[in-house]
């Protein structure tokens, strides 16, 4: 079936956002892409560059912190960032979120987040960062893992 209106348009994506590969560019609205991504964060690899928006990534954190490698990076803020983290599974997810990050993302409350959920995450810590605190939560996370 083609897809020739916007609204088939948004009825696909509402069923599997990853449907968004296939509309048609000219078809892609805001709120077709928005819908996309709220049925599935990944969608937003289809989201043409022009119409992504920071609502769009915040959609795509929200549901899972690991597809911080979808959004651009001039839209991983330091809260966008932190979201990311705080919605992350498990300890090897936030090494992987962690990587996305970039430099100047890099907050002192996202690093205690990290460390909470992985006391290992402290050797990726940039020395200025790093706290008295900051090393005894890392000290009790790697104690209960």
């Amino acid at each position: 079936m083609a897809i020739e209106t916007v609204e088939q348009a948004l009825e696909i994506v509402k069923e599997d956002g990853l449907e968004l590969e296939v509309v048609p560019e000219h078809l892609m609205t805001p709120e077709v892409c928005l819908e996309a991504i709220k049925q599935n964060g990944i969608a937003l690899e289809f989201v043409p560059e022009e119409l992504i928006t920071a609502e769009l990534c915040w959609e795509t954190i929200k549901q899972f912190g690991g597809d911080i490698d979808k959004v651009p990076e001039n839209f991983r803020t330091p809260e966008l960032c932190l979201e990311a983290a705080k919605n992350s599974y498990d300890n090897a997810n936030i090494r992987y979120i962690m990587g996305y990050v970039p430099k100047e993302s890099l907050t002192a409350e996202l690093c205690q987040e990290a460390v909470r959920q992985d006391g290992t995450m402290l050797e990726l810590v940039p020395q200025e960062l790093k706290t008295p605190e900051l090393c005894e939560a890392a000290a009790k996370a790697k104690k209960q893992s």
